[in-house]
């Protein structure tokens, strides 16, 4: 007996090694290498099944979603697909082709708009994205295209614009796409949207200027008039998007550039409008006012003996301008040039006796020089011409401080906090005030 248990026992176990072999369970790498196999064979249902056993012991492997969504979308499953690229791209957010594959996806069951956005943050992640898929994203472009124009045509403003709204950041090259979101725009009646679209239709194509150059030129005359009406309102935010836009479709006009510029100036974004003076004098060398206003943004930044330059310029052409001299003598006062500056002010009056700033000018220099009864008798003058001048007041109030009349200066300097002044100018006045009060 113990011999025949002992001639048994390599057989059991071999027997009950070949059982736990058998029972052993693949692990989910094994079963996505499978199912990748199987997809390159051309044995799509035993890849699904494969890679679905995969996803069962490991969710989160982000790969065999990937490759189960690309399966299903070889077997026209293209919703199940769908939710297979999602969860990739929940698990690879920083993997372009994740945004491809889903908005491929999307656009196979028609969901154009989902397509779009999925292309768009593809493109945000990868900045080559969109020449990388530049054929199958045309595709899908060219079908949001037609759907837009079909909406368009049947006056679905909403769905027009929607839906080109979407697909123009993915179409870099396709000026037509803006030209139909601002045909939808002019249908709305919105003119600015539409001057927008139009100039980015130019910017991407710029044979369109030619093209529809009557179409453009006609619009971007009412936005010359939308865009000054923004600006006198002080309303420089929407007064720089219109001429923005203007100038993309009237490159050639010199009131446009002139009119960015000036709004540029009086929103402090002054290298921008440096840039838009000097795409005046590109077209017009002669044109004192642009050179005038380079001379008042060189001011602002501090650039005084460049700011003089501009000036002195624009005197060339125009010598007898009374507000060029008096820009000219205040740049001097402010380089501490008392007699230059009071030489420019003085001619300025000769050439313009109603002009207020510059007696406010002149009556600073008188103070600078500590012409007391000058500097007041030239003050009062500024005041009667610009009865609503903080910068007079203020003035006034100055000299009488430093003539010893404190009435009279508190009542200047209570003046200016009534009229409103900047917040700078406030909180100088007050400190003046409180001064005044101090023993």
């Amino acid at each position: 007996m113990f011999r025949r248990w002992n001639s048994l026992f390599p057989l059991l176990l071999v027997l009950t090694l070949v059982l736990c072999a058998c029972s052993k369970e693949k692990s989910a790498e094994e079963y996505f290498q499978d199912g990748q196999a199987y997809l390159e064979s051309g044995d799509v249902s035993k890849a699904i099944s494969a890679l679905e056993e995969a996803l069962k012991q490991d969710p989160g492997m982000a790969k065999a979603h990937r490759l189960l969504g690309e399966a299903l979308g070889r077997n026209e499953q293209w919703l199940e697909a769908i939710t297979e690229f999602e969860a990739y791209q929940s698990l690879a957010q920083e993997d372009s082709v994740a945004y491809f594959l889903l908005g491929h996806a999307y656009a196979q069951v028609g969901q154009l708009e989902e397509a779009s956005a999925a292309f768009a943050r593809g493109s945000e992640v990868d900045p080559s994205f969109l020449d990388t898929h530049q054929e199958e994203i045309a595709q899908v472009i060219d079908s949001i295209v037609q759907a837009g124009q079909a909406a368009l045509d049947a006056g679905d403003l909403e769905t027009a614009t929607g839906l080109l709204n979407l697909i123009a950041p993915l179409a870099p090259g396709q000026g037509q796409v803006y030209v139909l979101l601002g045909e939808a725009h002019l249908q709305a009646n919105d003119t600015l949207q539409a001057l927008d679209a139009f100039a980015n239709a130019v910017r991407l194509s710029p044979e369109l200027l030619t093209e529809r150059a009557q179409e453009f030129q006609a619009l971007a005359g009412s936005g010359l008039e939308m865009g000054r009406t923004a600006f006198e309102s002080g309303d420089l935010e929407t007064a720089i998007q219109v001429m923005r836009a203007v100038v993309e479709l009237m490159p050639e006009n010199v009131q446009a550039h002139f009119m960015l510029g000036n709004a540029y100036n009086q929103a402090n974004q002054l290298n921008q409008a440096i840039e838009a003076y000097e795409s005046v004098l590109d077209l017009n060398p002669d044109s004192a006012s642009a050179l005038t206003n380079m001379g008042v943004v060189y001011y602002k930044l501090g650039q005084l003996d460049t700011a003089i330059q501009k000036y002195d310029a624009a005197l060339q052409i125009e010598p007898d301008d009374p507000e060029t001299h008096y820009l000219l003598g205040a740049a001097y006062v402010q380089m501490d040039q008392l007699e230059q500056g009071q030489s420019e002010f003085e001619t300025a009056l000769n050439l313009d006796e109603q002009l207020a700033p510059a007696y406010i000018g002149l009556g600073n220099v008188y103070l600078l020089q500590g012409k007391m009864d000058a500097a007041l008798d030239t003050l009062e003058q500024a005041i009667e011409l610009a009865p609503n001048s903080p910068e007079a007041y203020f003035a006034l109030g100055q000299t009488y401080m430093q003539a010893g009349n404190t009435e009279k200066a508190r009542a200047a300097l209570e003046r200016v906090l009534e009229l409103n002044p900047a917040p700078r100018w406030r909180e100088q006045v007050e400190l003046m005030l409180e001064s005044l009060d101090s023993p």
